[in-house]
Formats: structure tokens, sequence, C-alpha cells
């Protein structure tokens, strides 16, 4: 955990941040104006009956584990989904062949290993 902030604190660049922020070229603007296809219809992303059906057939698994342990695998899935996010808004919604190298950049569970312990956490490492 503290190599992961200290690489985090020494790759932060503030003139890198404020060049993109103030360079407010064509792609930056494209990404801002961006709106994701589920947002602006959401009634053409439902399951139909027979994927439904699909998803009432898999088996169901009982987890034994304790509070904590859910817990700290429910914030792991936000520190990877925030990380897909970011991907697909940045590609403007297209998978590109660096997608998963992204992902796993990002997420802090994926390229460290580590697993945040709580939420704030899991934000301030993806910030």
């Amino acid at each position: 955990k503290a190599l992961l902030q200290l690489n985090i604190l020494e790759s932060f660049d503030m003139e890198h941040y404020l060049s993109d922020y103030m360079d407010m070229n064509e792609f930056v603007g494209d990404v801002i104006h961006y709106q994701p296809r589920y947002m602006s219809n959401p009634d053409q992303f439902s399951c139909v009956d027979d994927e439904q059906q699909l998803l009432c057939q898999l088996p169901y698994q009982n987890v034994y584990a304790e509070k904590n342990e859910i817990k700290r695998a429910l914030i792991g899935l936000v520190d990877i989904l925030f990380a897909f996010v970011f991907d697909h808004l940045t590609n403007c919604g297209e998978v590109s062949v660096e997608s998963p190298w992204n992902v796993c950049k990002i997420s802090s569970q994926l390229s460290w290993l580590h697993t945040p312990n709580t939420l704030k956490e899991c934000l301030l490492l993806n910030f």
C-alpha cells in the first residue's frame, strides 16, 4: 500500500494535468460532450424474455464470507468499474486494443494487487 501511494505521488505531474485542462482540443471536447447510448435511449438496453429466462436458469451459489470480506469485494468491484467507465468515456464508447491495458493500469486492484479497505480510499486511488 505504501509503495502504491508513493508511486501515485511521484508520478503525478501538475503541469501535464493543467496542460490537458487548458488545451481544450477537439478530442477533449468530444470526450466532455459524449453521451453514452444507454443514457440517450435507456429502453434499447433492456433484457428480452429469452435473456431473462437464461439468467433465471443460472445455478444459485451460496458464498460464505465474512461481512468485511463482502465489503472489500464490493469496493474492489467499484475500483474495477471506475476504470472501465473511465475507459468507456475517454474512448467515446468504442473498445480499442488499449482498453484492457487502460482498465488494468487505472484499477489499483489489477495493477498493484491492492484492494482498498474503504470506499474513500478507493476513490482517492482513482483520482
